[in-house]
């Protein structure tokens, strides 16, 4: 599972001119990664995101912000996963390692998890991480987040209906949310800004392909498997 990713091929958002120009470069981005491999993460200096040498590895500095979080806010190690929600390899971190994580460093107050949006691969992601959002404000994300990739892992294909509107009212409906405000933020677009703003921070933090992880600042991409997560968080727990 090592090498399992997601790279940057998909098509451009639908979210207005700023969007197109946005989403550009940073399939860019995934054409170099496809063309010269995985790289470190970046160094620029006109980054948002900080990167900085501690103890001969190199981190970013990159906050949780107001993305949703799981855990104690004062745990020694946090975590930071950019996904998209038709990416099948966030899929399986999601239903694999990331699950054994929040139940062995997240719940035990050893570590925080905090999940921000980078749904690179077409209008179906933007949707979804926009009613993402939606449950977010009816204090339901984490219910809805998992309904998500549980729908996804159950398809195959991107951009082919899995999260139409009508199937994501579904999902908000399953998930105990109030189907008329969720439908009514859904429509707004309200979150568009938010989640350009999610997606800039990741590539400016040298995300390129999903899922990446930063476990305080370390930069991870694939979906690991859980004892190469656990020998990076319990080094930094031990630090």
């Amino acid at each position: 599972m090592k090498h399992r990713i997601h790279n940057e091929k998909g098509s451009a958002l639908p979210l207005g001119n700023i969007v197109l120009a946005a989403i550009a470069a940073v399939m860019l981005i995934g054409v170099v990664w496809y063309i010269g491999g995985p790289r470190g993460t970046t160094t620029e200096k006109k980054t948002t995101a900080k990167s900085q040498k501690d103890g001969g590895d190199e981190r970013v500095e990159i906050g949780a912000g107001g993305s949703p979080s799981l855990g104690r806010p004062d745990a020694k190690v946090t975590i930071i996963e950019f996904a998209d929600y038709q990416c099948p390899f966030c899929a399986v971190l999601h239903a694999g390692a990331e699950a054994a994580i929040i139940d062995e460093y997240v719940k035990k107050g050893k570590a925080r998890f905090t999940f921000k949006q980078y749904p690179f691969l077409g209008d179906e992601s933007v949707r979804a991480a926009t009613a993402s959002k939606c449950a977010q404000e009816q204090g339901k994300f984490w219910e809805y987040h998992d309904a998500l990739f549980e729908r996804q892992m159950q398809n195959t294909g991107e951009n082919v209906g899995v999260f139409s509107v009508e199937n994501l009212k579904r999902i908000a409906d399953n998930s105990g949310l109030n189907g008329g405000m969720f439908e009514k933020c859904l429509a707004s677009g309200k979150y568009e800004q938010i989640i350009l703003d999610e997606m800039e921070e990741g590539r400016q933090a040298g995300v390129e392909n999903t899922p990446t992880m930063f476990i305080n600042g370390r930069k991870t991409e694939g979906a690991l498997t859980f004892d190469a997560y656990k020998a990076i968080i319990d080094e930094e727990l031990s630090r």
